[in-house]
């Protein structure tokens, strides 16, 4: 006698399922932010003034980006105004502070935007996409205008030619198609 079972894999699939689904153009800026934290963290002896961004993986980022309020995003966003506006002491606290560096940005052509997201909304309460993509500009505009960030990139720019450098990205394959690929935090 055959019994007739419920397909339950699907319904396990579906509720494990985020609500929010990442396309393949906003995986990179995940691997971008997770690349830039693994890379400068290590690097604050060089330049004490670094605020580090916490520690995280890919996945928790993906996943904690999506939920409304999160201490992860709100210590990345923190350590990176931090660095950003080249402040000695932390951010404690970023609703001011992030939306006027938007302004800012936007005023010198630095994000594609047109309405500050920030005027009418906090962070927290900003769609996925919108949210990711101000984080990844905090990253970037850390690389152009942090203080911290430029004495670790000269520090190895002047080092010895012989000696490893860790903030320098080398690709670990290429692919047949001439596709490269990376690999970064070392899993």
């Amino acid at each position: 006698m055959e019994i007739p079972v419920e397909n339950t894999t699907e319904t396990f699939i579906h509720d494990t399922t985020p609500a929010f689904q990442f396309s393949p153009l906003q995986q990179w800026e995940i691997a971008f932010i997770y690349a830039f934290s693994c890379t400068f963290n290590p690097q604050q002896e060089i330049a004490p003034s670094y605020h580090k961004l916490p520690d995280f993986t890919p996945e928790e980022l993906e996943l904690e980006i999506q939920k409304q309020d999160s201490d992860l995003i709100r210590n990345i966003i923190c350590a990176s105004l931090g660095n950003l506006l080249n402040r000695k002491n932390p951010i404690e606290s970023f609703k001011i502070s992030l939306s006027q560096v938007v302004t800012d940005k936007m005023k010198a052509f630095e994000i594609d935007l047109e309405a500050n997201p920030l005027a009418k909304s906090e962070f927290h309460l900003l769609n996925t996409d919108v949210k990711l993509f101000i984080l990844r500009s905090l990253i970037e505009w850390q690389l152009q205008d942090s203080l911290a960030v430029k004495s670790i990139l000269d520090y190895y720019k002047n080092s010895n030619q012989n000696q490893p450098n860790p903030v320098r990205a080398i690709p670990i394959g290429i692919d047949s198609k001439k596709r490269n690929y990376w690999q970064f935090g070392g899993e």
